[in-house]
């Protein structure tokens, strides 16, 4: 029997299934804050971070979590923790292989996987946040928000 006949043969049947508002599935994106998830600023975020220390690839879903968090304040409130989200970790994962093949960071090679600025990279962000533009702003209030993190965590890297 091939799918066209099966199809036919159950609505033939008038075969219904029924369902309760709560088993529907939900119409709205998989994750409300996708925003959040655009390339170019979490990016961004991975430089920003990476600009005050080496930063373990193990460490930058989370690291980045609690940068988005301290900058934009309607996700403290977030029921769902932004740490733990998927969807996060691999756009950071996609937002770190960009900055690589931009060489703007490097990976190293060693079992730690210490991602940090390259000279490039320090160069494109210093001027860019000098720069009086949208831009500016916001790597200017990433790096006033970075130093709150890191005095909340005591620079601790778990």
């Amino acid at each position: 029997m091939d799918v066209e006949s099966f199809l036919k043969s159950l609505s033939e049947a008038d075969l219904r299934l029924s369902t309760t508002e709560d088993r529907l599935p939900s119409r709205s994106a998989p994750e409300t804050i996708d925003a959040l998830f655009h390339l170019p600023l979490l990016a961004l975020v991975v430089m920003v971070i990476a600009t005050r220390a080496t930063l373990s690839t193990v460490l930058l879903g989370r690291k980045v979590a609690l940068l988005l968090v301290e900058h934009f304040s309607a996700l403290r409130r977030s029921p769902h923790g932004l740490e733990t989200s998927f969807t996060l970790r691999r756009r950071c994962a996609d937002a770190l292989a960009y900055l690589e093949a931009a060489k703007l960071v490097t990976v190293s090679n060693d079992p730690a996987r210490e991602i940090a600025l390259t000279q490039v990279g320090k160069n494109r962000l210093e001027v860019a946040s000098r720069d009086a533009s949208d831009l500016g702003l916001l790597i200017r209030q990433l790096r006033i928000n970075q130093r709150r993190v890191m005095a909340r965590s005591g620079g601790d890297e778990r």
